[in-house]
């Protein structure tokens, strides 16, 4: 087995590490610069302050600073700075599939993978979004079910916001690029009396990149989105009580859902009599939190309450698929109390969860038996839970944590299609379906880890992670009982066994941490079946195993070299199709490249002009398909990123960048109509220049 092998090389790792950090131990310290030693962060990944390095799961940060070099706006783009997470569109922005570790799920509206904004979970279609304003973004990489609940069988994304500070600052950025153009403000500071407030708003345009050859009409595939968001802090100084209350709004418009032929790939050429008409998509996204600390002790209680809003209008291929407007709001509340983690022997944090979400879709003008009709499905969820997770501080080095959370969902679905006359002319009534039906899950979680010495530690974790069964979203079948047996599924549970090491050497100019992992999800919930029909359905067992490693290095204080690898084998164990009979056993899972590896290298060059910094990224992708049958998909690509940074001064910074520089033509996703394959393409090579100043 492949995990053997991963775990071999683990193990030759670890040896290795371990006599290097006792020949470490009598090294005298260096003289290395602080400001440029490799930095610990403390994250808050299990819902309590915690250093990263002591975290008994693998967890990458994604500092502000790094998404500000490599002008990653927005979450769709994390990828080219974080090798485990593989994103890319499926058709649009809303429908882009995120996975992490290969642990992928196309169900758009219930995926594997949860963005949290500062605590608030994201609508699965707004899972995509503009970034503002950020501190750090956690990326946690095994099954969360235990602390972050459903929809995290594959992990989940946490983005930290930066706070206000003391003194009133506003920055202020510009970006042109060849493709991409952009405009950002933000500004905050102290109102008096323990009061604070920041805003931040980002303006984005896309031009596009593909012409129509049938019609005089360039950059048909351009998109715009528009976000803001206003924060009023009250924090006192010494004082135990803070309350944020947030309002955020996102408008995004695009008309990128175009498709070419895959002969036509390279030369970019797409026409507009395959489209069926102009593909138009307009999100609306609302969003209001307001998240209460009270600290007392050693403890924090904490309140997370929020409510946020989703419509969409989408339409693609329309003259044969028709448009469809989506409304969806989820109102989530969640109270908890946690330790600040230092110098007791018990640590923990106990919460309870409330979550209802109404979702109403309306398919108008449907092609349905040839034959245009209209259908509507309401599905309202009610979910529950209560978790909690304790780490016994067993010995100094020793850490022993077990954790559970007990989920409760309700789902109920109407369906209703209007009546139509079918392709032979028979008059066909209206179909009304509803159903009900509630789930259960328990979701436990334990881990142990050892400190070996201050900067090297070892753990074991094994984690779990869990889906409600449910209801699909749309309805195409005109009979009431096939209706409700073809658009429902079952749970869908996932158990994680992992191992790994974390380690800074060298006096902290040396970073190394590899984990190896076996993830096992029975009753997967994949979208299967042709383009325009397809629906949510369970497919048997999935298997994913693996290796994560990530190396950075200091040299001579001025140069940071990285190297950080995932590789996957992730296949179906069993799964026969029962419509068409095909038997996908052993198959490789679709949208689960099977390794994407990152090099970089970034210089900081002092001079008596200001701080130069030249940097590069290098991202191979490797084989990846587009469906089960494995008919479908897209070679290992290459892609690189450079940037040249000048700093000035703390005021004014500019940047140069290339993306994709060597503009590598590859498909983000392929689909057959008939005999002929239609693929949609990543961004092709983007040029361009990026000033901040701050005053």
């Amino acid at each position: 087995m492949k995990v053997l092998m991963y775990m071999k090389i683990l193990a030759l790792i670890i040896i290795i590490l371990t006599a290097q950090v006792a020949v470490a131990q009598t090294d005298e310290p260096s003289s290395s610069d602080e400001r440029i030693k490799l930095e610990t962060l403390v994250i808050t990944a299990n819902k309590r302050p915690q250093n990263v390095e002591k975290v008994d799961s693998s967890v990458s940060v994604i500092t502000g600073e790094e998404l500000e070099e490599q002008n990653i706006r927005d979450t769709k783009s994390l990828d080219r700075i974080e090798p485990s997470l593989h994103i890319r569109n499926r058709g649009t922005t809303i429908h882009n599939n995120f996975s992490i570790r290969g642990n992928y799920s196309p169900d758009f509206f219930n995926p594997n993978v949860t963005l949290f904004v500062d605590g608030v979970p994201q609508d699965g279609a707004f899972i995509s979004q503009s970034l503002l304003n950020v501190d750090r973004v956690e990326v946690l990489k095994s099954p969360q079910g235990t602390l972050y609940g459903p929809q995290t069988v594959g992990g989940a994304i946490n983005v930290i916001t930066k706070k206000p500070g003391e003194t009133w600052e506003t920055s202020v950025e510009g970006t042109w690029g060849s493709i991409d153009k952009s405009g950002n403000i933000i500004t905050g500071g102290a109102l008096g009396s323990g009061f604070y407030l920041d805003l931040s708003v980002l303006q984005v345009q896309s031009d596009g990149q593909l012409d129509y050859e049938d019609d005089n009409k360039d950059n048909v595939d351009g998109s715009q989105s528009q976000t803001g968001r206003v924060r009023l802090h009250y924090n006192p100084k010494d004082d135990p009580l803070s309350i944020v209350v947030s309002y955020g709004t996102d408008q995004y418009t695009s008309d990128e859902e175009h498709y070419i032929r895959d002969e036509d790939i390279e030369d970019l050429k797409v026409y507009r009599a395959d489209q069926f008409g102009d593909p138009n998509l307009e999100r609306r996204v609302k969003t209001l939190g307001v998240t209460v600390d009270y600290e007392f002790g050693r403890f924090t209680l904490s309140s997370i309450s929020s409510l946020q809003t989703r419509e969409w209008d989408h339409s693609v291929f329309e003259d044969f698929l028709g448009n469809v407007e989506e409304e969806q709001s989820t109102m989530s509340q969640e109270l908890r109390v946690a330790t600040d983690g230092e110098g007791e022997t018990l640590d923990g944090v106990f919460g309870i969860y409330y979550q209802k979400t109404d979702f109403k879709r309306k398919h108008k003008d449907t092609l349905l038996n040839a034959v245009r009709t209209d259908s509507t499905a309401d599905l309202d969820t009610l979910s529950t839970a209560y978790f909690g997770e304790v780490t016994l501080h067993a010995t100094s080095k020793l850490d022993l944590t077990a954790g559970a959370r007990l989920s409760e969902e309700k789902a109920e679905v109407e369906y209703d299609v209007d009546s139509y006359t079918d392709f032979i002319g028979n008059n066909m009534p209206s179909v009304q379906a509803s159903d009900s039906e509630s789930f259960s899950n328990i979701s436990p979680k334990a881990s142990v880890g050892y400190q070996w010495e201050e900067n090297f530690r070892t753990y074991a974790l094994y984690s779990t992670g869990y889906k409600a069964g449910g209801y699909n979203r749309f309805i195409i079948t005109g009979d009431e009982e096939a209706a409700l047996k073809k658009r429902s599924y079952d749970p869908q549970t996932s158990r994680n066994v992992e191992l790994g090491f974390k380690s800074h050497l060298l006096d902290k100019t040396l970073k190394l941490d590899a984990s190896v992992y076996s993830i096992r999800t029975e009753d997967a919930q994949l979208y299967v079946g042709p383009f325009g029909s397809q629906a949510l359905e369970n497919t048997g067992t999935h298997l994913i195993q693996g290796m994560d490693i990530q190396i950075v290095g200091l040299i001579n204080g001025n140069l940071e070299l990285g190297l950080s690898n995932n590789t996957n084998n992730a296949k179906f164990l069993d799964y026969e199709n029962e419509d068409t009979g095909e038997d996908f056993k052993d198959n490789k899972l679709p949208y689960s490249p099977d390794h994407t590896t990152k090099l970089s290298a970034k210089y900081f060059g002092d001079t008596p002009v200001g701080l130069i910094i030249p940097g590069i990224t290098v991202n191979q992708i490797g084989k990846t398909y587009f469906n089960e049958a494995n008919t479908l998909g897209q070679d290992a690509y290459t892609l690189v990123d450079a940037q040249l940074i000048w700093e000035q001064s703390e005021t004014l910074k500019l940047t140069a960048f290339v993306e994709n520089a060597t503009d590598r033509t590859y498909r983000v996703y392929s689909f057959l109509s008939g005999p002929q394959k239609f693929s949609q393409i990543g961004k092709r090579r983007q040029v361009g220049v990026k000033v901040k100043t701050i005053f």
